[in-house]
């Protein structure tokens, strides 16, 4: 699909659709990876207007999402946290050490970040989550949940995270 395509189409469903306000009706913010495979509004089974989806390579919990939870809950109302990860992660088995020192190679460029690869799903989930609650910046993480999404059989399963 062309970009004209798309903003054609983007265009049309704004002029057709309901309006969607400000406040996530849901009171719901979402954290999840941005692979094209997960839809956290299919997810949630919701709409858009209803829940505020925060994405980002891994859906891991870093300080530019604590920023964006901590002005979702300040600003706009949500009162509680779902993160989901999903399996056959791009960022699952990866070495940052190594990517980093291909990049430099490659590129000229050291990175001021990580690019946060993982082996163990449930363990980073779990981090993910708890971390989240232990945030202080954030007014409302009492009801933060940790979810995996399964890529092959569509299937979004809540994990138990103490």
């Amino acid at each position: 699909m062309s970009s004209g395509d798309m903003v054609r189409r983007a265009r049309q469903q704004v002029a057709t659709g309901p309006r969607p306000g400000k406040r996530p009706s849901s009171a719901l913010a979402v954290v999840t990876c941005m692979d094209t495979r997960v839809d956290p509004l299919h997810l949630f089974r919701s709409r858009p207007g209803d829940i505020h989806a925060i994405e980002n390579a891994g859906g891991l919990v870093t300080g530019d999402v604590i920023r964006s939870l901590l002005v979702s809950q300040r600003y706009t109302g949500t009162r509680r946290v779902a993160i989901v990860m999903h399996t056959d992660c791009g960022l699952m088995g990866l070495d940052d050490e190594s990517e980093a020192a291909a990049i430099l190679k490659e590129m000229g460029a050291e990175m001021p970040f990580t690019l946060g690869g993982f082996t163990d799903l449930h363990q980073r989930l779990a981090e993910s989550v708890l971390m989240v609650r232990a945030t202080p910046l954030l007014p409302y993480r009492n009801d933060v949940r940790g979810y995996i999404y399964d890529v092959e059989t569509l299937q979004l399963t809540e994990m138990t995270i103490s």
